[in-house]
């Protein structure tokens, strides 16, 4: 059988080599296949002839704990709630302002590129704002900005912990 196409070049050998690689691959394919399923044919547990065994024996089911199932009273509730352990963290305390040159003083520090925030301080019955740089976790990230802030601002601040739980008033 010739069958014309042309990016083929129209050799009756090239023809016949084409021929005979598809019989070397169904042959290579005949023998691998046989080389899969005739062990399966000669072993002793041969899978062709293997049966299902039903078995109608139920295990009896294992026996439940006596649970005893009551509300935990407020007490128990309390007691087991913890809450998460947070790192402590650092602040730059600026100093204690009036409220208008503190909060214009936080808008500076922001402007500038700090993470300024003031805090209400009643001191001798008059209400006062603390100014706060931070929080951070690494100190020495706080010294340089502390550095920074007496050059730019000439603002001397000391380093203080800051904890959530002192943050809270």
């Amino acid at each position: 059988m010739d069958l014309f196409i042309p990016w083929l070049p129209q050799n009756k050998h090239y023809i016949m080599k084409i021929e005979t690689k598809h019989r070397v691959i169904g042959l290579l394919v005949i023998l691998a296949l046989g080389a899969i399923f005739i062990p399966l044919l000669f072993s002793e547990s041969n899978l062709l002839t293997a049966k299902l065994v039903l078995s109608s024996h139920m295990p009896t089911p294992p026996a439940l704990p006596d649970v005893n199932l009551q509300p935990p009273t407020e007490a128990q509730v309390v007691s087991s709630v913890t809450l998460p352990v947070l790192p402590d963290a650092w602040v730059i305390e600026l100093g204690l302002f009036s409220s208008p040159s503190s909060e214009a003083l936080v808008e500076r520090l922001r402007a500038a590129g700090f993470d300024a925030y003031s805090r209400s301080d009643v001191k001798e019955g008059q209400t006062a704002l603390r100014v706060f740089v931070g929080p951070e976790i690494n100190k020495h990230v706080l010294e340089a900005q502390n550095e920074q802030l007496k050059k730019t601002f000439k603002l001397d601040g000391t380093l203080k912990p800051y904890t959530v739980q002192s943050s809270i008033s």
